[in-house]
């Protein structure tokens, strides 16, 4: 049985990315998480994504994220839009929260699906279509 979210501990958010890494878009990103929250603790799933392949980024999340404690934040960021206006979407349950860009895409590999089948399986608290941090 998984123990309750605790508000006081600091947050472990996971980074799942197609960014790759021979430039400084996840360290600026890191930069950015940390400069807001530097008591939050940064795992990287991996930033080798195919480039805009949201099905192979539901899988890793789907096969990772029951192994991470209770509250933990997953940020995928793998969007065939990216550098659009495109605003995140955000999933609460009752164990992790779950974001991403919203590429209002219902195929079978989308992250939207993969957020409606985590849904049904957590119990979803909480949708968000867009948001700003708190």
């Amino acid at each position: 049985m998984k123990k309750s979210m605790k508000k006081s501990n600091p947050r472990v958010i996971t980074l799942t990315t197609d960014f790759g890494l021979s430039d400084a878009y996840v360290a600026s990103m890191k930069g950015v998480i940390l400069s807001i929250n530097p008591g939050v603790t940064l795992v990287d799933i991996t930033h080798n994504i195919p480039p805009q392949d949201v099905r192979a980024a539901a899988f890793l999340l789907h096969t990772s994220h029951t192994f991470f404690p209770d509250g933990a934040i997953h940020l995928a960021v793998v969007d065939p839009g990216v550098g659009s206006s495109r605003r995140p979407i955000a999933l609460v349950t009752p164990h992790a929260t779950f974001v991403a860009p919203d590429n209002r895409s219902d195929g079978p590999g989308s992250v939207s699906n993969w957020f409606r089948l985590q849904t049904s399986r957590d119990k979803a608290t909480r949708w968000h279509h867009s948001f700003s941090p708190e």
